[in-house]
């Protein structure tokens, strides 16, 4: 399974990221600062075999679109700047998705983003 993250700045990167995922066979592409979640997902199913599905985002900085139905890729935890998720494709291994677009240096210092990091990690332990 072929993942590809990138934090896209808001910019319209829709044409040039679908070619990518078509060239390199992506199954799931992870958005952060993804301004248009609709028109990337034009992008992404336009001359495509298998068309990728939006899943849940709402409560996040970060999207993410599957080649698969959003009922094998379950939410175990989101926040604002992370999520994760449990991804249970049928006779597959399960694996677990943890996608983080911490907040900038620029508004945050080093410590509360290590702070961020060792939440992200505690609600994996615990769910």
């Amino acid at each position: 399974m072929k993942f590809l993250f990138w934090n896209v700045k808001k910019n319209p990167v829709g044409p040039i990221l679908s070619k990518i995922v078509q060239e390199h066979g992506v199954e799931i592409v992870i958005l952060a600062e993804c301004s248009d979640r609709d028109a990337i997902l034009v992008d992404l199913n336009s001359e495509i075999k298998y068309p990728f599905h939006l899943t849940e985002s709402q409560r996040t900085r970060v999207v993410i679109y599957t080649q698969f139905s959003p009922e094998f890729i379950g939410t175990r935890h989101s926040h604002k700047f992370f999520t994760i998720r449990c991804i249970s494709l049928p006779f597959k291994k399960e694996i677990l998705l943890v996608a983080m677009h911490l907040e900038s240096k620029l508004h945050r210092s080093d410590i509360h983003r290590c702070v961020e990091a060792i939440d992200a990690s505690a609600k994996n332990t615990s769910g």
